[in-house]
């Protein structure tokens, strides 16, 4: 029983100093794997954060861009409707001038009338038709003022219709640069 004692103590002791340095050993790996973890979950929430942020940049990106896109487009459709204006408005000035000359002339006939002259002839002639002539290039002048401002907003708006789409292209290339970048880092 002796010789069984000391191989019992010797045994025990061997048992709780392995136990003692694994309890240790064991309690700071427990300890270190928790920090590990810890540390890990932490990450995964800042990748969590960061993904979120890259998201939210790329849909911000795209919605800039579409409505500049927008915002180009309504510019280029109230330009369109300018254009239209021009027109109107040049039309309308034709036809005061036009009232203008047949008053004028209305009014010269009726004096000539007066004096005993023919409106038909000489001098009464000659006033009626420079009359015409000035109320023709007035009204041509007119005319080709309006289907310049007419032309110049038709340009405009062809202009704001490429600015609409180079910024939906803006925006969608900016999203693709955040998703690039949301990505090449290891998510």
């Amino acid at each position: 029983m002796e010789a069984f004692l000391p191989s019992l103590t010797t045994s025990a002791t061997t048992a709780a100093s392995t136990t003692g340095v694994a309890g240790v050993g064991g309690l700071s790996a427990i300890g270190m794997g928790n920090a590990v973890q810890a540390q890990s979950m932490n990450m995964s929430l800042m990748q969590g954060v960061q993904m979120g942020l890259g998201a939210f940049n790329i849909v911000n990106a795209i919605s800039q861009g579409q409505m500049q896109a927008q915002q180009y487009k309504a510019q280029a459709r109230q330009l369109e409707i300018d254009a239209r204006q021009e027109i109107l408005n040049a039309q309308q000035d034709v036809n005061v001038l036009q009232q203008q000359l047949l008053e004028n002339l209305s009014s010269q006939n009726a004096l000539f009338a007066a004096r005993g002259q023919n409106a038909s002839s000489g001098s009464a002639q000659a006033a009626a038709f420079r009359s015409a002539q000035n109320a023709t290039r007035d009204i041509e002048r007119t005319r080709y003022r309006g289907r310049l401002r007419k032309t110049q907003a038709q340009s405009q708006a062809i202009i704001y219709r490429g600015e609409a789409s180079a910024a939906r292209s803006q925006g969608f290339a900016q999203a693709a640069g955040a998703a690039s970048s949301l990505f090449a880092g290891g998510f």
